[in-house]
């Protein structure tokens, strides 16, 4: 297995992995989750923006699962250093879509 940066190529497959976590969700919460589609355009800015990246592990040129992360800063309060820190925006992987962990 690999753990790579994703690049403008990796799309569909994450699009993929999103689509079967929303169907899932959807199945357990229909009244709050939709079984979309995703088209990649947000994954696209994601990839090309300077402050997020999605990390993905991979084997055999099959994506097992994915973390999107954001750098994001402290606000300006008096009381804290200002610095900035890693957010974790999803973090999804075949094994629990497969098994029904999430």
């Amino acid at each position: 297995m690999e753990v790579k940066i994703a690049t403008l190529d990796d799309i569909e497959q994450i699009c993929q992995l999103y689509n079967e976590f929303y169907a899932y969700n959807n199945k357990l919460q229909p009244e709050y989750c939709k079984a979309v589609k995703e088209t990649g355009n947000y994954h696209k800015s994601v990839i090309t923006d300077e402050k997020s990246d999605i990390i993905i592990a991979v084997d055999n040129n099959n994506i097992l699962g994915f973390i999107h992360i954001k750098e994001d800063q402290t606000p300006p309060y008096d009381s804290v250093v200002q610095h900035n820190f890693a957010v974790i925006i999803d973090f999804i992987e075949t094994i629990l879509l497969e098994y029904h962990i999430l």
